[in-house]
């Protein structure tokens, strides 16, 4: 295949099937096509920093389980929420009815762990995201073909939607044109 050229609309929906999991069905074909027809549009918005490329971060890892590493931080911090909530209040009754400071401090130690952990996790997260985005931005400007596709692939996942200003974005089920309107 030829990079430097956009290809026909059959080329680009075959390439497209070819990748694709499944077959399209009327409606992914819908998205194909809306992407041909705006190819330009879309691909000079995302290179120039124009338009952005919005991650869905929770339907992320399931397509990508590299890209899911912030699940386990914020599992982490889930947990030891309710743990530091029963260790500060056993630990407030223990002070009032036995004099045992150790016991609430202890939960309220355990509290600030669990928010510095859910911290950790929401910067991997945001880490992973940009990284992520780079790399299809990347891949959109160096080979925009294979870009397009990829693209396209994970605007059907439900991965990520596009984004051209503050009052307008596009995830699956609309059509990617509609963020540019």
């Amino acid at each position: 295949m030829n990079y430097a050229i956009k290809p026909s609309k059959d080329d680009f929906r075959k390439h497209v099937q070819d990748v694709a999991p499944q077959a399209l069905d009327s409606e992914t074909i819908t998205v194909v096509d809306d992407l041909w027809d705006n190819w330009e549009q879309i691909k000079t918005a995302l290179v120039d920093g124009s338009a952005v490329i919005l991650i869905d971060i929770l339907f992320l890892p399931r397509n990508h389980p590299e890209l899911g590493r912030y699940t386990t931080w914020r599992s982490l911090s889930l947990i030891l929420i309710p743990v530091g909530v029963l260790l500060l209040l056993a630990g407030i009754l223990s002070s009032y009815v036995w004099g045992l400071d150790i016991v609430w401090k202890t939960g309220l130690g355990v509290l600030i762990a669990s928010y510095v952990i859910r911290r950790i996790g929401i910067y991997i997260c945001a880490k992973d995201s940009n990284k992520f985005r780079d790399a299809l931005v990347e891949k959109l400007s160096a080979t925009p073909e294979v870009g397009m596709t990829v693209l396209c692939l994970e605007y059907l996942c439900g991965d990520i939607g596009i984004q051209a200003d503050r009052e307008s974005a596009a995830f699956w089920p609309e059509l990617p044109s509609a963020a540019f309107v």
